[in-house]
């Protein structure tokens, strides 16, 4: 999830972010403090021909710290940053002279090269404390649409951030990013009874360093590594986690209510009727959502999902289904407590820590 825009930065820091493959992203913590006269006078001597642009004297940069000091990395041990920074002019002068910059393209082709055809770790040199390493493109926000992601299998849609939705904002809270989709079926023609989506806080998963290791694998990679799954879905994980139900078709209340019940293992019958008597708790529904049934082409019947229609009126809607598409929302918070949401409305809050691991699992 490379695309946040409410990451908190230093004022002496920024962060360059591009894009080298088609599969692949890197970023790189680059110092923009004011340089010295001494090296602002050998930036300008080692670069007025080209008169590169802001962007490319980053890149450059960032490729003369790999070509000057990532081959010979023993005399640079120990080295102060300062020392380092000072030689990088002349070396950015020899990169340039072997094959001289026609421009931003060359100095990525570059840092391509260097920093992903070899597949190593670099570590920074520069004092930054950072190091950098081949990371997989998100697949969802790769192929998602103002942040919307569609299911070919069902055509059901997906946010790709549930932040907003769950009432949250992305300055306080930070993305609350989708990681997976799959399908629930039932009998031997395989029918896709509803889908079923992940969500995970992408602030908490970078907080969190035990998650490190496994940044830079592939979805393949990571199905095979169960201690991934046990820290994800563990109870001492500090990471806010939802699991969104989404219809694929219109159901009756009962059916679902049984559908999960049967789901729900690891619940106690006691935990089952709790949940599932507050889904589909009798309640008024409210202007939006009455708008949304009469103006929804999936909601020919105008289910309502247990909720009642505005009294006074003559508005009849049917509280005893619910239509494709309908949204049943489970979100696990650091703090224990599980929140149960419907269609974006929430409906309860459970403090028991308890009860959200038996529906995640």
């Amino acid at each position: 999830d490379d695309d946040d825009d409410d990451d908190d930065h230093s004022n002496n820091h920024s962060r360059v972010t591009f894009t080298v493959m088609t599969r692949y992203s890197y970023s790189a913590p680059s110092r923009v403090s004011s340089p010295s006269s001494a090296d602002t006078k050998r930036q300008t001597n080692a670069s007025s021909a080209a008169s590169p642009t802001t962007a490319l004297d980053a890149l450059q940069m960032i490729a003369s710290k790999h070509y000057c000091t990532s081959s010979s990395s023993s005399n640079t041990a120990g080295v102060a940053p300062s020392s380092i920074k000072s030689s990088l002019p002349s070396c950015v002068a020899n990169t340039r002279s072997s094959k001289p910059s026609t421009g931003l393209d060359d100095a990525l082709q570059m840092v391509a090269r260097k920093h992903f055809d070899q597949q190593q770790f670099i570590s920074s040199t520069r004092g930054i404390g950072t190091t950098h390493w081949k990371i997989p493109r998100h697949p969802y926000l790769e192929s998602s649409k103002n942040e919307l992601w569609v299911d070919s299998q069902t055509g059901l849609t997906y946010r790709t951030d549930l932040c907003q939705y769950l009432g949250d904002t992305r300055k306080e809270s930070g993305r609350h990013t989708l990681v997976g989709v799959g399908q629930y079926t039932r009998t031997p023609l395989k029918i896709k009874v509803y889908g079923a989506a992940l969500y995970v806080s992408k602030r908490d998963v970078l907080s969190d360093s035990s998650f490190a290791k496994y940044a830079h694998m592939t979805a393949e990679q990571l199905r095979k590594e169960s201690q991934f799954y046990d820290r994800l879905m563990g109870t001492t994980t500090s990471v806010d986690r939802t699991l969104l139900i989404q219809l694929n078709m219109q159901m009756s209340t009962e059916t679902i209510r049984s559908s999960l019940q049967a789901t729900w293992r690891m619940l106690t019958d006691e935990m089952k009727d709790l949940l599932l008597n507050s889904s589909f708790q009798a309640r008024q529904l409210t202007a939006d959502a009455t708008s949304k049934i009469f103006n929804n082409p999936n909601n020919p019947s105008r289910c309502s999902c247990g909720q009642l229609a505005p009294s006074p009126g003559n508005i009849v809607v049917d509280p005893s289904c619910c239509s494709r598409g309908t949204e049943l929302v489970f979100t696990w918070r650091k703090n224990g407590n599980l929140e149960l949401r419907l269609d974006g409305r929430k409906i309860d809050t459970f403090p028991r820590p308890d009860m959200a691991p038996g529906v995640f699992f």
